[in-house]
C-alpha cells in the first residue's frame, strides 16, 4: 500500500502529465488554391467584377522553420497546396513563380490556446499571384504581407 505523502506525489504526477498534455497546442493545415490576377485588374470595382481568378499551377513554395529552409514543394496544377505547420514554430512561407510577384506569409504556431480536445487547426487561404507588368520595379523591403500569431 502506498503510503499518504507517495500516494500524493503519484497524483501530482499524473496530474502533471495530463496538464502538459491538455496544453500541447495543435499542429495547423495551412491549405487552399493559388490564383492568378493582373495588378491592373484590380484597380478600380468596376474592373473586379470582370476579374474571373484562374488557378495558376507550378508555383514554388517555399517554407522555412524558424529561418531555415525544411522544404520547397510545387502546388498541384489544379491550383491546390498544402502545409503542414507543427506547434511551437515560427514559419515563413514563400509563393512565387517566374513572372509573378512573390507573396510571404509569417505565422507564429508558439502558445496557440485551444481546448483539449483539439489536435488541429485548418487555415484555408487562397493565394493571389499577380502578374508583374512589364518595366515595373518590385523591389521591397522584404517585410511579409500578413504576419501574425495564430491565436
Amino acid at each position: 500500500m502506498y503510503s499518504p505523502m507517495k500516494y500524493l506525489l503519484l497524483v501530482f504526477a499524473s496530474l502533471s502529465m495530463f496538464s502538459t498534455a491538455l496544453a500541447q497546442s495543435p499542429t495547423v493545415l495551412f491549405y487552399g488554391n493559388v490564383i492568378t490576377s493582373k495588378v491592373e485588374d484590380v484597380l478600380s470595382e468596376e474592373d473586379k467584377k470582370k476579374v474571373k481568378d484562374q488557378t495558376l499551377g507550378e508555383v514554388e513554395i517555399h517554407v522555412f522553420k524558424n529561418d531555415t529552409l525544411i522544404t520547397n514543394i510545387y502546388n498541384r496544377t489544379t491550383g491546390f497546396y498544402s502545409v503542414m505547420l507543427e506547434p511551437e514554430n515560427r514559419y515563413h512561407i514563400v509563393f512565387s513563380k517566374q513572372g509573378y510577384i512573390s507573396k510571404k506569409f509569417e505565422f507564429n504556431t508558439t502558445n496557440i490556446q485551444v481546448g483539449s480536445d483539439v489536435k488541429s487547426l485548418k487555415l484555408l487561404t487562397d493565394v493571389t499571384l499577380f502578374e508583374k507588368p512589364e518595366n515595373a520595379d518590385f523591389t521591397t523591403s522584404g517585410n511579409p504581407l500578413c504576419a501574425g500569431n495564430l491565436y
